[in-house]
């Protein structure tokens, strides 16, 4: 019954708070996290649309939470960690839309219901009863319980990186929501964007970084956080601006604690540049020229890191549907490349994945820009050889 999962969970989170102080709570804990996670994966299974939106729901989001607090982590480990931390972010992100549910609810006839139907709003009912019963007399609206469950859900996201010294927390989680960052569905990208960039607040306040670091991804999630502050929904470009501030805190850190001792001027060279920048333009503008976080960026990113962030805008390019999100992308492209000078790695990779996307493309602003990048290349004497070299067996799909 509800009662008896709610004491559960509940206990769980008791027994969490005990653990500093007894060993033997630290025991059973470790020695049962695999029946933990295969009872908690069986209750989102069973009904995750209903079960979010309700006490349970809400209630294992703060055991994980509480968890990771004490440096217990049940979404990480075993395979069947990895795979529970992905049924929850999956289940999260492909909730209906508000503006769904808020129908769906309104339009449920008083008699009899489907069994779907009956759930939802059975589950609704108990939810109201259930904060009553606790001293809130006011009625909880549908809207106040949708927003109260992505906050838990996005307080469970940043318990896993308050003590994330070697990035190892971050790396999984973008690799989890890294494809809902790209989804078509508006109120699905949103939502991923608004819990990655909580992630990166939450993570800058807490930083401490210590070597070694296993983020490694680093490219990825610069290009991919640009491409988005260039989204065609309003609040997702808003968004990924108020993250960029938090992400080049994290890059700064990052680099500082694995630069080259012996090559300290070129850091320093750097930190000024970026300096200089940011007096350019505030980081919040980002959102309206997102081509200039590649050149605040491009400063600090190693040769990999380049090829990762070239990489990321091409093959996001087949998910981008608005035409000003594209030219945004290939804004980004050409920024990087011109900045970036000789500083590049992997060309022929780079220039194959520009081949197989520029067939896809329609739009010709951005085809005009992703053949750009290729001359660019060409130009660049280290190049030049390479290019043409590639280009003679792999051509380039121009138009005619």
């Amino acid at each position: 019954s509800e009662i008896e999962t709610l004491t559960f969970l509940r206990s769980l989170s008791s027994l969490s708070w005990s653990l500093p102080y007894d060993q033997t709570t630290e025991s059973f804990i470790h020695s049962h996290t695999a029946d933990i996670v295969r009872i908690l994966t069986m209750l989102i299974k069973e009904d995750p649309v209903n079960l979010f939106f309700s006490p349970v729901g809400q209630e294992i989001f703060i055991t994980i939470s509480d968890f990771s607090y004490q440096d217990v982590h049940l979404l990480f480990g075993s395979e069947d960690q990895n795979n529970f931390f992905s049924l929850i972010i999956k289940s999260m992100i492909t909730l209906p839309s508000i503006e769904t549910l808020i129908q769906l609810e309104d339009t449920m006839p008083p008699g009899p219901y489907n069994s779907q139907s009956q759930g939802s709003k059975e589950s609704l009912e108990e939810v109201r009863c259930w904060r009553t019963s606790r001293g809130q007399s006011d009625p909880v609206t549908f809207q106040h319980l949708y927003k109260q469950t992505f906050q838990l859900f996005s307080e469970m996201l940043q318990s896993l990186v308050v003590k994330d010294p070697h990035l190892e927390k971050l790396d999984i989680i973008f690799k989890h929501l890294y494809p809902w960052l790209q989804s078509v569905k508006d109120h699905e990208r949103e939502r991923a964007t608004a819990n990655m960039v909580q992630v990166l607040q939450c993570l800058s306040r807490h930083l401490n970084l210590k070597l070694p670091l296993k983020f490694e991804r680093l490219g990825h999630l610069v290009a991919l956080m640009a491409m988005l502050c260039g989204d065609s929904l309003k609040e997702v470009a808003e968004e990924a601006a108020e993250g960029m501030h938090s992400l080049l805190h994290i890059t700064l850190r990052l680099k500082y604690i694995t630069h080259d001792k012996k090559n300290h001027q070129s850091l320093k060279k750097a930190m000024k540049k970026c300096h200089d920048l940011l007096e350019l333009y505030s980081i919040k503008h980002f959102c309206s020229c997102p081509f200039k976080i590649a050149q605040v960026f491009e400063i600090f990113l190693n040769a990999k890191e380049l090829c990762q962030f070239v990489l990321t805008v091409l093959d996001g390019l087949k998910y981008l549907q608005h035409p000003s999100t594209q030219q945004s992308a290939g804004q980004l492209l050409i920024s990087l490349v011109k900045n970036a000078e000789s500083r590049f790695e992997k060309v022929p990779e780079i220039l194959g994945v520009i081949c197989a996307r520029l067939s896809i493309i329609s739009h010709p602003m951005v085809r005009q820009q992703i053949i750009k990048t290729v001359s660019l290349f060409i130009s660049r004497p280290k190049y030049t050889d390479v290019v043409i070299s590639y280009l003679l067996y792999h051509p380039v799909p121009y138009d005619r």
